[in-house]
């Protein structure tokens, strides 16, 4: 009879280090992944721009908004709503730092109730080149659950860097690794909310309709030191980011596939970077803009010379009364085109 032949104790050892380690890691990644939608964070609005986009109920968006945290701050879904003729449901899917990369995400989420698409930007945003959406941000995208088309998969591969485009195609069990920062800004998040009085960020992570995350108003003085964080943009700089066109216009494409009108809609810029930018700089970018909303049959709009100075918040961000006037602004446009 054969006998059996012990593993040697060093042996055993290490396969048992070697199995608690794979072990571990396998439990923390699905940690990970259960956990990330569950903890508050500044990103945490993408998660419920999804969830609403999925959810039936009776109430479905007609006319959706799209940009960055001045359309959120300073479009108001309802006064837009109640100023055009039969009251479309409009929602402003608007979210911090929201890039035409990432606009991508959310118009495939789109329902069908969906007749007109409002994309924002600032010209700040659109030069940029290449262009950028923070690694952080890209792997939340797909762990709240998005879930991009092979088409859009393909357009950000080719138009964002490297290490950003290398999460579109990346496994779920990788994301859900590169997910561990999430605890750092559930502490960050927690820590803004109880210094920063001024921000309403409840409402800036579940409205759907004017997530405005700004109240009262800043001291004149810090308003002032803030306008340092403009920069002075001469001719040279004023063209259409190779990368970022070609976004904006498989975005407004799309929509005109789709059966949707589209615009788009240039913010207001503070008249302080307007005036350390030289003219040449908007006669180019307007080009640029004016040119890509045509070729693909979508409507454009400026007003980045809307607003004074006394209408901010701060050095972009537009005060209540700003919000009000763009808004108007924006009504009155979208009447003229019917």
């Amino acid at each position: 009879m054969a006998k059996l032949r012990l593993v040697p104790a060093p042996v055993f050892r290490f396969l048992s280090l070697v199995l608690s380690v794979l072990l571990g890691g396998a439990l923390g990644t699905l940690f990970l992944a259960f956990t990330f939608s569950r903890v508050d964070s500044d990103l945490q609005r993408s998660r419920m721009i999804l969830e609403s986009l999925r959810t039936t109920s009776s109430e479905r968006p007609e006319i959706v908004i799209l940009g960055n945290s001045v359309a959120m701050n300073g479009i108001d879904g309802r006064r837009l709503s109640a100023a055009l003729s039969g009251h479309p449901v409009v929602w402003n899917l608007s979210s911090v730092g929201q890039t035409p990369a990432e606009m991508l995400f959310i118009l495939d989420e789109l329902p069908e109730s969906v007749r007109s698409v409002i994309v924002s930007v600032l010209p700040s945003t659109v030069i940029q080149s290449p262009m950028e959406v923070p690694r952080n941000k890209m792997v939340a995208y797909f762990m709240y659950g998005f879930r991009p088309t092979e088409e859009t998969r393909q357009v950000l591969v080719e138009n964002l860097i490297g290490r950003e485009s290398e999460i579109v195609n990346m496994p779920q069990w990788r994301r859900a690794v590169e997910s561990r920062w999430m605890t750092r800004a559930w502490i960050d998040t927690f820590v803004r909310g109880l210094l920063r009085e001024d921000l309403q960020l409840d409402r800036a992570n579940t409205d759907l309709y004017f997530p405005r995350s700004y109240s009262g108003s800043l001291p004149r003085a810090t308003r002032q030191r803030m306008l340092r964080l403009h920069v002075a943009r001469d001719v040279g700089q004023g063209n259409l980011s190779p990368n970022v066109g070609a976004v904006l216009e498989r975005i407004l494409e799309n929509q005109s596939r789709l059966g949707r009108d589209a615009l788009l809609l240039v913010l207001p810029e503070h008249p302080h970077q307007r005036s350390i930018t030289e003219p040449g700089f908007y006669d180019f970018l307007d080009r640029d803009l004016k040119s890509l909303a045509q070729r693909e049959a979508a409507d454009y709009l400026d007003l980045r010379s809307l607003l004074p100075e006394t209408n901010f918040y701060d050095h972009i961000h537009t005060d209540e009364l700003g919000a009000e006037i763009l808004t108007d602004a924006l009504s009155d446009f979208l009447r003229r085109q019917k």
